[in-house]
């Protein structure tokens, strides 16, 4: 998870860190004890974010093989967070063996382990930049980038379970930073997209998000309008399976429990090449 909004001591043993909370709701272990005594109070206001974030990591990986199936053959994970299987790159070698995968963070422990661990044993290609991802500018326009993605091709930018660790900015809000992704793509690309949302319980989102945001952790969970404004205009795609998401698209409609009840799950396609995932 990229923690480009926290201060650089965020890393600190005694300092909650975003990355490594959500590695905790994970269930992995790159941890310490001050994310691990938070975690604890924020799933007591909130049980469901836990169980929502390692769905949304599954769906995550469904997406991006379904849309692998469809040629997709390079994504971007923008706030990658420590790895944690099923990895992104994986999905999309399974069908294809020319692919390549750029991870970004900010965040130099989360890029050290990211360039330990996502090694591929197939001709798959994955580069890792350590760049404030909610600064579109300077992702586009990175010499790692250049090398590893071909603009002028479909991508996937996978965004699972980081947006709501990014506020909207003073003039700056969300929707212009990933819209300046967006421009940049080629026709056929595709967004993935798992977000935290108080629309179904409100008043427990509400007391975790304050809950972090008082000990330093920028939390935002966003409406079903303001997560469908940052892929406005681009064709929302139903999943191969339904997801235990709260699922933005008319043609799935899960059964609301804890995990669709906490999250909003959406995968949308830039206009310009035929085909359906259903």
């Amino acid at each position: 998870m990229d923690t480009s909004l926290t201060s650089p001591e965020a890393a600190a043993p005694d300092q909650p860190n975003t990355a490594r909370l959500r590695a905790h709701w994970l269930g992995g272990h790159d941890t310490q004890p001050a994310e691990r005594r938070l975690s604890v109070k924020v799933l007591r206001r909130a049980p469901g974010i836990a169980n929502a974030t390692r769905e949304g990591l599954r769906f995550t990986d469904a997406a991006v093989r379904a849309l692998a199936d469809k040629g997709m053959r390079q994504a971007v994970i923008l706030g990658c967070g420590f790895p944690a299987r099923p990895y992104p790159h994986h999905a999309i070698e399974r069908p294809h063996r020319e692919t390549r995968a750029l991870y970004v963070t900010h965040d130099p422990i989360v890029i050290a382990h990211t360039r330990a661990l996502l090694t591929s044993r197939t001709p798959a290609y994955t580069e890792h930049l350590q760049a404030d991802f909610s600064r579109p500018e300077m992702v586009l326009e990175s010499p790692q980038l250049r090398h590893t993605i071909n603009l002028s091709e479909p991508l996937v930018l996978v965004l699972d379970s980081v947006l709501h660790f990014h506020p909207d900015a003073p003039g700056r809000p969300m929707t212009d930073v990933i819209g300046q992704y967006l421009q940049a793509l080629a026709p056929g690309s595709a967004i993935v997209i798992t977000h935290l949302t108080g629309d179904f319980d409100a008043r427990s989102m509400a007391k975790a998000a304050a809950l972090l945001q008082q000990t330093g952790v920028p939390f935002q969970p966003r409406s079903r309008q303001q997560i469908l404004d940052l892929v406005a205009n681009w064709r929302r795609l139903a999943p191969k399976e339904a997801p235990a998401y709260a699922y933005l698209h008319p043609a799935v409609k899960p059964p609301l429990t804890a995990v669709s009840g906490a999250a909003y799950a959406v995968i949308a396609r830039k206009p310009g090449v035929a085909g359906h995932l259903l």
